[in-house]
């Protein structure tokens, strides 16, 4: 991860603000949405994806273990871990974590 020398207070209601460089450097503007990630102790903080992850398609996409990916690569996933993925649940079924073992992904 790159450091861009760059900090920023948490004001009383726990908001930071993204500096104006850095929103130029990403092409984040006013309105877009921003997804906060913990990855071990640290919090990530990236533009939202509407795209897979794994191949950039922007259509057919279900939430995967909390990514957004294609049925296409979820299928692929499956099949290289041996995890069954029902792609077929209804939006409101809850997805097993990936810890079980035995079921993960959902209809977004």
């Amino acid at each position: 991860m790159k450091s861009t020398g760059i900090s920023r207070p948490v004001d009383r209601l726990g908001r930071i603000v993204v500096p104006s460089e850095l929103r130029r450097a990403l092409g984040i503007r006013e309105g877009d949405k921003l997804e906060v990630l913990i990855e071990g102790h640290r919090i990530v903080v990236q533009k939202s994806s509407s795209a897979c992850i794994l191949c950039s398609r922007t259509n057919d996409l279900i939430e995967f273990w909390a990514r957004v990916v294609c049925r296409s690569c979820a299928g692929a996933l499956g099949q290289l871990t041996g995890v069954e993925i029902r792609l077929d649940e209804s939006p409101q079924a809850a997805a097993s974590s990936p810890a079980s073992g035995k079921t993960a992904g959902k209809d977004s």
